[in-house]
């Protein structure tokens, strides 16, 4: 039996982590949520009721967390994922011991019908007010998710009735439910496809109140990690590496650039790729080429370097290189 609490602790410490690491980046989140979608559409068609609805909670919180660029502490998200991890321990022990499988399924049903209900109401009726001035996709995105959540709360529950001989209905409500998670995952998929689109028009949530520490916080460890680690040098680096590497979110790095710095992450970059090369081309025992220079100091192209380097200086790289000869 010990070894089977210490299978359970190391999965509930992994999914902590899962949780806490995707928590920083809000494509994970979609991910991830189309991932437990599809995994339970496969379960209930095949009858097995293993507890990924008590997921989805922790999931919205965390998407509602990146809207509003909110810092969670570590206590808040293990009590988000706590239900999750009780049902998994349930379910094993039921699946160990071959007893108490009625309990469990009304266990089953009814948990996953509040945690269905619950986040998702709690959602739309006071957290969307504060999400005005997000990206407007985005706030529609997670409003058209928990009215879908709703419904399924209350087909599973039609389904526990039925369950229970409570009432006799004409139709299954699995088949309901299961269109349902289909049609989030459509919706999901849709937005994983296009948001790349959908970021450009976004850029950061406007006239949101940023807090003056978070932004402090956000410039300290970035000048380290510019300073120390010269992360620009990456040609690939991008968001959410950036914020990966920071430990911070990636909707407060894209507040601190885009309305604390008013520029945007691309332009940011470059100037410090920019200020590197000019670096290398100064160092009068260096004859490479430009080109090498570009490539060294971070960019992808010798048309892209030479593009940032004119709209900081006013002239080309090779006109600046001939001045210091």
């Amino acid at each position: 039996m010990a070894h089977i609490f210490n299978s359970i602790y190391d999965f509930g410490s992994k999914t902590y982590r899962l949780i806490t690491s995707i928590s920083k980046n809000f494509d994970f989140v979609l991910v991830l949520f189309v991932c437990c979608l599809s995994l339970q559409l496969l379960l209930i068609m095949s009858q097995i009721y293993f507890p990924i609805p008590f997921l989805y909670g922790s999931l919205l919180f965390v998407m509602y967390v990146q809207l509003t660029v909110k810092k969670i502490k570590n206590s808040v998200k293990l009590f988000n994922i706590l239900p999750f991890l009780l049902a998994v321990l349930f379910y094993l022990y039921v699946l160990y011991s071959k007893s108490n499988q009625s309990t469990y399924l009304h266990f089953y049903y009814i948990c996953s019908t509040l945690t269905n209900l619950i986040y998702p109401a709690f959602i739309l009726l006071f957290v969307i007010k504060l999400l005005r001035n997000a990206n407007s996709t985005i706030v529609i995105l997670l409003e058209l998710i928990c009215f879908l959540f709703i419904g399924k709360s209350f087909f599973l529950l039609l389904d526990y009735l039925d369950y229970l001989n409570v009432i006799n209905l004409d139709f299954n409500p699995i088949v309901v439910i299961s269109v349902l998670i289909i049609i989030s995952i459509v919706i999901l998929g849709w937005f994983i496809i296009h948001k790349e689109k959908i970021d450009r028009n976004f850029a950061a949530p406007k006239n949101l109140k940023i807090n003056e520490g978070d932004m402090d916080y956000c410039k300290e460890k970035i000048a380290v990690a510019m300073d120390s680690s010269q992360l620009y040098l990456d040609n690939n680096l991008n968001m959410f590496k950036l914020s990966q590497h920071l430990n911070i979110s990636e909707h407060l790095l894209r507040h601190y650039i885009y309305e604390y710095l008013g520029t945007t992450f691309n332009d940011w970059i470059a100037e410090f790729r920019i200020q590197h090369a000019i670096l290398l081309m100064k160092e009068s025992q260096t004859n490479w080429k430009l080109d090498f220079i570009a490539s060294v100091s971070g960019f992808k192209s010798r048309t892209t370097f030479n593009r940032y380097f004119k709209e900081l200086f006013g002239i080309t790289a090779s006109d600046f290189r001939n001045k210091l000869s």
